[in-house]
């Protein structure tokens, strides 16, 4: 388990301008466990909540992983101030990967989350701010199933978790915010964005 802060990494792949300070900080917000979310939301039409692409330079390692992402909805309906809670990886040989090696699943995760839709269920009806999380999961190859990989990510208690990243993990993210960053800036020059629509699996 490992708790990483996204917020940077978040603002990097944005493919606008105007990030604002932690939405953590709203008194209204509702901290909902994930999967919760239907109360208030629903996926707005035409949203495909695609699955992660697979990290290219991760294929040979035929890696499991499953991240937790935190992430909060507001007016726009569109996923903000991720927040990386919880990570599990296992290649095929049973040897979790480096922190430099998850950089890529990371970093395919909040791509996809960026590109998720909601809307509120009631139509016309303002929705509560709300913070939760998702759990992203990329499978190596066959030998188990998307849930089997996920329950290791899973988190119960949302409220737990999200002031838990101390300065010392924020700092080792460092590479990959950096990382996104250029990804970004090369998305802005070619006029394009990756959506995250491979399947999060190696071919």
């Amino acid at each position: 388990m490992m708790i990483r802060s996204l917020k940077s990494l978040y603002c990097a792949l944005m493919l606008w301008a105007g990030c604002v300070s932690s939405p953590l900080l709203a008194a209204n917000l509702e901290i909902v466990n994930e999967g919760g979310i239907g109360r208030n939301w629903a996926a707005a039409p035409g949203s495909t909540f695609a699955a992660p692409g697979y990290p290219a330079d991760m294929v040979e390692r035929r890696a499991h992983v499953c991240l937790n992402v935190a992430y909060t909805l507001q007016d726009e309906g569109i996923p903000t101030d991720l927040e990386l809670l919880k990570s599990w990886s296992r290649d095929a040989d049973n040897v979790p990967l480096s922190d430099g090696e998850l950089d890529g699943f990371v970093q395919s995760a909040a791509t996809a989350l960026t590109h998720w839709r909601f809307v509120a269920k009631e139509p016309g009806k303002r929705p509560t701010p709300t913070r939760t999380s998702a759990t992203l999961v990329f499978l190596g190859n066959k030998d188990l199933s998307n849930a089997d990989v996920a329950a290791n990510c899973k988190v119960s208690d949302l409220g737990a978790y999200q002031n838990r990243n101390s300065d010392d993990e924020r700092r080792r993210t460092e590479r990959a915010n950096h990382a996104a960053h250029r990804i970004a800036t090369a998305a802005r020059s070619s006029g394009s964005a990756d959506g995250g629509t491979s399947p999060a699996r190696p071919e």
